[in-house]
């Protein structure tokens, strides 16, 4: 004898999410020695569907969209020795779980450095330098600790962040 069951809800989300990009990049050749890079990019985001991460029922409708660029100089000194510098933005999209809006997050970057082959090139070194300054920070964290207990996983903005550091890779042959 098999005892009927009664069927559980899914608690999965059903959304739908379309991300559209236009993105172009050009060199600009100034002078034997310098190149200007430049390039932009056009965002669109759409989240459409129905949050089930907790037993309310709730509708996601988010539209967003978001130009980012990068400009940049490539300086070659001779054939050996490439030195650069560029800086960039970002964005990573927002939306709603668990009931929580979350704003898009935005990156602006600098990264500046040198690329060079050494010793009839059995040694190269790349060292970069780099910056990055963080507008609404989206991290993931539990439901419980931001208000919703219902919730597994929620994602909330963690304000402005701020990242430094380097970069060094060397090849010896």
């Amino acid at each position: 004898y098999v005892l009927p069951t009664t069927p559980v809800p899914s608690q999965q989300s059903d959304v739908t999410v379309k991300s559209w990009a236009l993105y172009g990049q050009a060199e600009f050749h100034v002078i034997d020695q310098v190149d200007l890079v430049a390039g932009a990019r056009d965002t669109d985001d759409k989240k459409r569907g129905i949050d089930r991460t907790i037993p309310t029922v709730g509708t996601l409708d988010y539209d967003g969209n978001k130009w980012t660029y990068n400009l940049g100089v490539n300086y070659k000194p001779n054939t050996d020795i490439l030195v650069y510098a560029k800086y960039s933005t970002g964005y990573i999209s927002g939306g709603r779980l668990a009931t929580l809006n979350y704003n898009p997050e935005t990156a602006k970057s600098w990264e500046g450095g040198i690329k060079a082959d050494w010793l009839d090139r059995r040694l190269r070194t790349n060292l970069a330098l780099y910056s990055a300054k963080y507008g609404n920070l989206q991290v993931a964290g539990s439901g419980l600790t931001f208000g919703v207990p219902a919730a597994a996983q929620v994602l909330v903005n963690a304000g402005n962040a701020k990242a430094k550091g380097f970069e060094l890779e060397t090849t010896a042959v």
